[in-house]
């Protein structure tokens, strides 16, 4: 039978009316609805007690790294992570120190960037502005 955007359980039962064996199994894909087949092997005519595997979508746990990022302050770069399903963040300086997330602290780099495991890290580079920490600016020399 056509499985075409059934969901698993009604694959099961058109596959099993029809006298087929089912194996089952599952794949990443965004593109699709999550639990319905995205295809199945051998298609076509097959002789009754053939076993069928049908290949069912799952969610890939991914999500895409907003790229607006760059500018923000660390209180709305977070947030925006976290509406895009990302919780795992950390704060780096322009040397790639560990730092707090100062809320003066402004984002220049996000890594990594694109579609990433909602369970990744996602590291902010910031630039703490009045920090104080570095004793040469006043000295008149220049970065």
């Amino acid at each position: 039978p056509d499985l075409t955007d059934m969901t698993e359980a009604q694959a099961r039962n058109a596959l099993d009316v029809a006298g087929f064996g089912v194996n089952v199994s599952y794949q990443e894909n965004d593109s699709v609805t999550e639990g319905t087949v995205i295809s199945w092997n051998p298609s076509g005519k097959q002789k009754p007690g053939a076993t069928i595997t049908v290949v069912i979508a799952k969610k890939s746990g991914k999500a895409s790294v907003p790229g607006n990022l760059y500018g923000k302050s660390i209180s709305a770069a977070v947030t925006a992570l976290n509406n895009a399903g990302f919780y795992n963040i950390a704060f780096c300086d322009q040397s790639g120190n560990p730092v707090s997330g100062n809320e003066n602290a402004t984002v220049t780099g996000v890594s990594p960037t694109g579609k990433q495991s909602t369970d990744s890290t996602i590291t902010l580079t910031v630039s703490i502005s009045g920090s104080g920490t570095d004793s040469g600016d006043d000295s008149g020399t220049t970065n």
